[in-house]
């Protein structure tokens, strides 16, 4: 059990946010900053949306989890409801929104290889959490794995329920 407990504290967001740091700031010191396109009024407008829909989803996520920003280990039960009815990992779908969001206001070459490098962190790191959360969980988390999708939401609801 010491060895499953220490393997969850490994599954920390705060290693993930570091490596994501890491792996931006080689991004833009070996990449030129080259602008892919001009912004413009719809760019500006779109951008806002998708930043003003991260903090949207980001604090309804939190409002239903409040231990889901924590390691693996500090969570103590399966939330399925409010976002995480919709998609199992609502903060991290948040932060790509964010990073759209981000290439829309600045279009670069850096800002889009960044994105790439944040969504193939954040892949990998839900892979991680779901072994951990298996692990913990058992057939509970498995199932529900099997009835809401990991990271693309799933807003149709038959009955109100899914």
């Amino acid at each position: 059990m010491k060895k499953i407990n220490n393997e969850l504290k490994l599954v920390n967001p705060l290693l993930m946010w570091l490596i994501v740091i890491l792996g931006v700031i080689l991004i833009f010191y070996f990449l030129p900053s080259t602008k892919l396109f001009s912004t413009n009024y719809f760019t500006f407008i779109l951008g806002a949306v998708f930043a003003t829909y991260w903090i949207f989803f980001l604090s309804w996520s939190i409002k239903f989890h409040k231990n889901a920003p924590l390691s693996t280990f500090k969570i103590n039960r399966i939330v399925k409801d409010g976002p995480y009815r919709i998609v199992r990992h609502p903060i991290y779908y948040a932060y790509i929104i964010l990073g759209f969001g981000i290439f829309l206001f600045f279009p670069s070459l850096r800002v889009l290889f960044s994105l790439l490098w944040l969504i193939i962190v954040l892949s990998f790191w839900m892979k991680l959490e779901e072994q951990s959360l298996v692990k913990k969980f058992g057939l509970e988390y498995i199932n529900y794995m099997i009835k809401t999708p990991m990271f693309i939401p799933n807003f149709k609801m038959k009955g109100g329920k899914r």
